[in-house]
């Protein structure tokens, strides 16, 4: 009995391991590589889409605070806005910033 449970056990793990194995041995076929690469692609793309999403959510965001005229205050406009698009820094820096080239 006991000889039959390892030969059961080892049956049994063949099988597994030939099957990882083969699955291992797929993903390296063209039509594998081909499975990859397009879901590549369509990941790349989602990812694309979300950019895209984001950017038009932060336009409007801006937009918003620039063009509400009685519900924005400056701290909250500092906030939304990055250095470089601020009108509230010192003239003589901002020469000095364009000088050195972007950074």
């Amino acid at each position: 009995m006991r000889r039959l449970f390892w030969v059961a056990l080892g049956a049994a793990a063949g099988v597994a391991i030939v099957r990882q194995v083969s699955k291992k041995a797929q993903a390296f076929t063209p039509s594998g590589i081909g499975r990859s690469v397009a879901g590549l692609g369509d990941s790349l793309r989602a990812f694309a889409e979300d950019v895209r999403v984001g950017m038009a959510e932060r336009e409007y965001e801006l937009s918003a605070a620039m063009h509400d005229d009685h519900g924005a205050d400056q701290e909250t406009l500092r906030h939304l806005l990055r250095d470089e698009e601020r009108d509230d820094r010192d003239p003589r820096q901002v020469g000095r910033d364009q000088e050195r080239g972007p950074r």
